[in-house]
């Protein structure tokens, strides 16, 4: 952790840029077969592929422990989507806010498990911090905790959720260049191009 937090205070994020479609294929090659095997993932993708600052390796590295979090609240069962777009500004409502920039790009990871209770919300991102000490598959309390930190470096961070309805976890960054004027809609709106995925045991 310690490593992984030192490099990403150490990159230049005025020079490494990340295809935020190319994070979300590339994060769910990476990812574990066996951790996917019962969950739907379902993609919608702006066809507009937004370029954002920063190191590929840390968006990926958020992400992973993103979906690995929404398997977790799902009980290794159901639908995740995994979204990405643009917005002209960084909304309200934010845990951590980005650096200004003239439009953002992000990736969404809604899951439709068990939420978080709102007096817990605010201490997910707290380091040994962990809601699956009575599960089968237990937690170090780090994954939330470097997603928050990394990101710091990134851009910022939304969280929105209802308990027993799941939860939606939004990293926002600074496009790096605007390929298409950014619309104002939310990060679950907007011209996607919808890919459903099945992960599931042959």
């Amino acid at each position: 952790v310690r490593a992984m937090l030192s490099y990403s205070r150490s990159a230049e994020p005025a020079t490494a840029e990340s295809d935020l479609n190319a994070a979300v294929e590339e994060s769910l090659l990476l990812l574990d077969e066996s951790l996917l095997r019962d969950i739907q993932v379902e993609l919608a993708l702006d066809a507009a592929r937004p370029n954002v600052r920063g190191s590929p390796e840390l968006v990926q590295q958020i992400l992973s422990n993103l979906i690995i979090n929404a398997t977790d609240a799902t009980a290794g069962h159901g639908t995740i989507w995994l979204r990405t777009g643009q917005l002209s500004s960084a909304s309200a409502g934010l845990l951590l806010s980005p650096r200004s920039a003239p439009a953002y790009g992000f990736i969404a990871v809604e899951d439709h498990g068990c939420g978080i209770e709102p007096e817990i919300l605010p201490r997910i991102f707290e380091p040994f911090f962990t809601r699956k000490a009575l599960s089968t598959r237990r937690g170090t309390g780090l994954g939330l905790y470097m997603v928050f930190e990394v990101a710091k470096n990134l851009g910022g961070l939304r969280v929105e959720s209802t308990p027993g309805c799941g939860s939606t976890f939004t990293l926002i960054i600074p496009l790096a260049g605007i390929s298409r004027p950014a619309g104002a809609a939310n990060p679950t709106e907007g011209g996607k191009d919808v890919v459903s995925t099945h992960m599931h045991d042959e």
